[in-house]
């Protein structure tokens, strides 16, 4: 649970860091309003890619240069905090 809340600020610390960026490319230079920002940051990725490069990193192990072990982790972590992200967000 302290990864799921750690992943939740830190994707609210780079989205709100990012509005002044954003506000900047968007071409009438229109801010990214605080309620869009908040729903990206609840809403944020349900995990498809993360499990996806974590199985991958599963099968393949770097070729090699990732142990088992951290491998087995990778894919433990990734796959719990896509399901808190799915339990705790829907």
């Amino acid at each position: 649970f302290v990864i799921y809340l750690a992943v939740i600020v830190i994707r609210a610390l780079i989205i709100f860091g990012s509005r002044p960026i954003l506000k900047t490319l968007h071409s009438s230079r229109f801010p990214v309003p605080v309620a869009d920002a908040l729903v990206m940051t609840w809403g944020g990725l349900r995990g498809a890619v993360g499990l996806a490069l974590a199985i991958h990193v599963q099968v393949d192990k770097a070729n090699g240069s990732i142990s088992s072990k951290d491998a087995t982790r990778v894919l433990f972590y990734t796959g719990g905090v896509a399901a808190l992200t799915l339990v705790i967000n829907a």
